[in-house]
């Protein structure tokens, strides 16, 4: 009786108890074929030589497969005994046969495999990611909001955008959302004309770079009563807290406004719609609200220019601003408007976003020393 089969099922026992059992081998699978193809390989090699005749050694015809093949049946045998009887979690709830396989668990996460590819897809969006960070940080701090987006999610037959299109209580969400953190917190910019341009009674010189600043704006109290509190009933059942509707641009306004607009509107509804529908969301045992909004950095480069500074700290202390009653010719200001040296733009900005974060009201009013402060700049 041969016994080299025996001998290649137990070494393949060996493998996988005192190898493969240990460690994350799927990902060195290319690295495994690759050794037992260059086995098989030497397998044949000694095969055709005369050396097994010469120490009077009988094998069979394609012995090196046949090896290799009981060889892999030992690994195989010894997987399925260990994942059916020893194995930690061979007692774990659940159908007994996927024990011995993942086919199971694939086939229940395959069902889902579509939408789970285009959720992953809408993440990679940094707006709309920083959007839907925002607005689950509000929902987890007032759990009665959840509840009502929930109620009217359950209500819809499906999913889809037509369906999603024009929820109240999700449009309010998320608008509200939209206000308190712009994705763009700086807004855009805007470089007048060589000549200058007037917009109502301002002149603004030419070649300045001119900023909307959506967080300011949106958090300024003649826009939005009560403009620093998460109410998105401003946006349904109590109109009167938006005193200035056209005030509320976050995807900006005009010819030149976001042109991903509607794509991010449906990423939102959908990807709100689907988690809500299926969980709940809450703070984690050891996070907070106030952790949660001191943690918030502003990684959109701040690119408005040291101009747009100059144009309201002049604008908010009614000082002169180079129009055709001023003395100041463009020429004047284009040399005022000179870059600063980098220790003077480093104290600059510093000031900016000190206004940014600690302004009560929204808006920036600078006072008098602070104003002589930013003219010790160089102003």
């Amino acid at each position: 009786m041969d016994t080299w089969p025996i001998g290649a099922i137990i070494s393949g026992v060996a493998s996988h108890l005192l190898l493969y059992r240990h460690g994350e081998w799927d990902v060195k699978s290319l690295g495994v074929a690759q050794t037992y193809g260059l086995l098989i390989l030497i397998l044949c090699v000694i095969e055709r030589i005369p050396v097994l005749d010469r120490l009077e050694i009988v094998t069979p015809t394609n012995w090196a497969f046949k090896s290799l093949g009981y060889h892999i049946l030992g690994i195989y045998l010894s997987i399925l005994l260990y994942r059916g009887f020893w194995h930690r979690l061979s007692g774990f709830p659940g159908p007994y046969l996927a024990n011995y396989s993942n086919f199971y668990v694939t086939s229940l996460s395959a069902k889902n495999f579509q939408l789970c590819d285009e959720v992953e897809k809408l993440h990679l969006n940094n707006t709309t990611a920083a959007t839907l960070t925002n607005l689950f940080f509000h929902i987890a701090s007032e759990p009665s909001w959840q509840v009502e987006l929930q109620e009217e999610l359950d209500a819809l037959s499906n999913l889809s955008q037509d369906k999603l299109v024009g929820l109240n209580v999700l449009e309010a969400l998320i608008n509200e959302t939209l206000r308190l953190h712009p994705p763009v917190p700086s807004g855009t910019q805007r470089m007048t004309p060589s000549e200058g341009i007037t917009i109502g009674d301002q002149y603004i010189p030419g070649d300045v770079m001119v900023c909307i600043p959506s967080h300011t704006i949106f958090r300024d109290g003649r826009i939005f009563d009560r403009s620093k509190e998460f109410l998105p009933e401003r946006w349904t059942t109590q109109p009167e807290l938006v005193k200035e509707p056209s005030a509320f641009i976050p995807f900006n306004a005009g010819p030149y406004a976001c042109v991903g607009k509607q794509l991010a509107l449906m990423e939102l509804r959908r990807v709100v719609a689907e988690i809500f529908t299926r969980y709940d969301v809450s703070f984690a045992p050891e996070q907070t609200k106030s952790a949660f909004l001191e943690g918030k950095r502003d990684t959109f480069t701040l690119v408005a220019g040291f101009a747009f500074y100059a144009i309201y700290w002049h604008q908010i202390n009614g000082r002169p601003f180079g129009n055709t009653e001023t003395d100041e010719s463009g020429e004047v200001w284009k040399e005022r408007l000179n870059p600063l040296n980098e220790n003077q733009q480093g104290e600059l900005e510093r000031l900016f976003m000190m206004k940014l974060n600690d302004n009560e009201d929204g808006v920036f009013a600078w006072d008098p020393d602070e104003y002589t402060e930013v003219s010790r700049l160089g102003w």
